[in-house]
């Protein structure tokens, strides 16, 4: 599906899960309820094409079903492009209590527009930043973790229209006892 002259409102280009970095649809916020009917304004959401999930349909006749986007998230109805709106957790690579960490989300030419990037559920000791030099800004997670367990921090990317993406991650932090790193699956 194709739609042209009309601002698709994308967040600049970022880790916001799967193996590349890809661009986030934005929505506008019209209610209490996650719905994709509520964010309706955003052109690209709904508007593919389902025959990419059906082998057998006769307007695309895919070969195979597109049944994921890019990330990995399962595509209900289909919206244009390599993002889909959905409860997909992306993961954040895992770290240690008290080893230092630096994971950066987006690097983007301020020229792209004005967002704001803020995150919730972050463990002690962790923070997101972001900062401009040379007209290219960097949003990144930094420090260093103070507690060990498993967290779910939410990145929410908003511009000066209102809109917004939330992307939810998986973040695992591993205690360090005596010089050891333990993380979850790990045997000594």
């Amino acid at each position: 599906t194709d739609i042209t002259g009309v601002n698709p409102y994308l967040t600049p280009l970022g880790y916001y899960g799967g193996p590349t970095q890809t661009r986030a649809l934005m929505r506008f916020y019209l209610g209490p309820v996650w719905s994709k009917s509520l964010y309706a304004d955003n052109p690209a959401i709904n508007s593919g094409d389902n025959c990419v999930k059906i082998p057998s349909c006769s307007t695309l006749n895919p070969a195979f079903a597109i049944t994921t986007d890019q990330r990995g998230a399962l595509r209900n109805v289909v919206e244009i492009g390599a993002y889909e709106i959905s409860n997909f957790a992306a993961s954040l690579p895992n770290t240690t209590v008290s080893q230092s960490y630096e994971f950066t989300i987006s690097q983007y030419n301020a020229t792209e527009g004005n967002f704001t990037y803020s995150m919730s559920g972050l463990p002690s000791g962790l923070s997101l930043t972001q900062s401009v030099s040379s007209g290219v800004v960097t949003v990144k997670i930094t420090g260093t973790a103070g507690q060990p367990g498993s967290f779910t921090p939410i990145l929410t990317i908003s511009d000066s229209t209102g809109r917004f993406e939330r992307v939810v991650y998986t973040l695992n932090v591993g205690s360090n006892i005596g010089g050891e790193d333990i993380r979850e699956g790990k045997e000594f």
